[in-house]
Parts: C-alpha cells; structure tokens; sequence
C-alpha cells in the first residue's frame, strides 16, 4: 500500500466528468423546485465545482480512480456482497448506520432521490474520488491516503450534527446527542475504509463500487426505517 501508483484511465476520468454534470443539472432543478433544500443542495453543487478542479487537474489526475464501464458487472456484483456483509456486522456489533437528515417539510420522493441517489454519487465523487486523489498525490501513500479520506468522510457526517447545535436547548444536551451517535460516526469511517480497501484492487479500481455500495447501505436501512414505521 505504499506509493502512489498511476491508477487514471482517460475514459474512467471522462465517466467521472460526466457524472458530475449530469448530476449538477438534476441539482439545479432541485434547487428551482424546493428552496427548503436549498443549503444542501448548495453545499453538494460546491463539492462537485472542487472536484471538478481536482478531476482536471494534472497535478491530480494521474492518482484518480473513475468510472470504468469494462468491469461494471463484477464491481456492482461485488458491492451487493459487501454490503450485506457490512451490514450484518454493523448491525451485530452495535454499530448504527443512519440516514442524511432532511426537513420534514420535503416530499417523500424527493428525500428518497436525495438519499439514495444523490448522496451516494456526490460523496463518492467528492470523498473517495476527490480527496482520495488529492491525498494520495500528496503522500504517495496508498494505505495512508485511505486512511485519511476515510476520517475526513466521518467528520463531514460530524458536522452535519454540529451544524445544528444551536437548535437543542442547551450546550450539553447538544453535545449528549452528538455523543450518542458516536456509533455512525464509526459506522461512516468504517465503511469509506473497508469500500476503498476494495476499491483500489486491481480487479475492482472502479468509483462505480463505491457508489453502488453507498446506494444500497442508504436504501437497506431506508427499507428497514420505512417498515418500522408503516408497523
């Protein structure tokens, strides 16, 4: 896991740059049809604006892993696994796999494409392509750039708690729900590591995996959630 190995191919880089415009344009509408969305919305048409730099940069380009189109079957076949398996042992070992908090005031179509298609591809273009690359150029330290990414992805799901202290009634009680949630915290870290671990093997080294297995983490424990509920 040491040195920053070439992992770039021209038509996987193109893939990503595709993505990220398709996925700007949907953000758009978004925005123009929900303003309540309009913060997080914000927030993903930046993370996309920066790793659009990254992506194109020659300083980074070489160390990003795209969007392949030759193993997409054994990469989604290998994100089902996984993710049954992390869950499982998530589940087991007592750690909590939560959701993006949206307003109540949102429909439910457009909480369920924002967590299960937007988050997914955002973050995975943002975090493990992204930084990843950014990082690794940097160390030329595989392991070390994973690492790294990895705690950086957890935090991001940090703040998004912090971000919304002000609304509880006190300091500490704000931080004693942030506390209480250490377990997705972990849950985060965990899965950004054990997803890229997979992801830079050569028979894999395809952000289709990633996305893939972040899609279906969201839409297991949504299921989970939605039955609970209706029961």
């Amino acid at each position: 896991f040491t040195g920053g190995s070439k992992m770039a191919d021209k038509k996987a880089i193109k893939g990503v740059i595709y993505l990220i415009a398709v996925t700007s344009i949907l953000l758009t509408i978004l925005i123009a049809g929900n303003n309540t969305l309009l913060p997080l919305l914000a927030v993903y048409i930046g993370m996309l604006i920066v790793s659009a730099f990254i992506i194109n940069s020659k300083d980074f380009k070489g160390n990003v892993i795209g969007l392949r189109r030759d193993n997409l079957g054994k990469s989604i076949a290998y994100a089902f696994g996984v993710a049954i398996v992390f869950y499982i042992i998530a589940k087991a070992t007592g750690l909590s796999i939560s959701l993006p908090f949206l307003p109540n005031s949102i429909g439910t179509q457009t909480r369920f494409f924002t967590i299960l298609i937007l988050a997914p591809i955002i973050e995975t273009i943002f975090f493990q392509i992204s930084v990843f690359a950014v990082l690794l150029t940097m160390t030329s330290r595989r392991l070390l750039s994973i690492i790294l990414t990895s705690i950086i992805f957890s935090f991001s799901h940090l703040a998004a708690y912090i971000s919304g202290l002000y609304d509880y009634p006190s300091v500490v009680t704000g931080l004693q729900a942030i506390s209480s949630n250490a377990g997705s915290f972990l849950a985060a870290f965990l899965f950004s590591f054990v997803a890229m671990i997979i992801l830079v093997q050569k028979k894999i080294t395809n952000n289709w995996f990633t996305i893939t297995l972040h899609f279906l983490l969201n839409l297991i424990v949504a299921v989970i959630l939605s039955i609970i509920i209706i029961s």
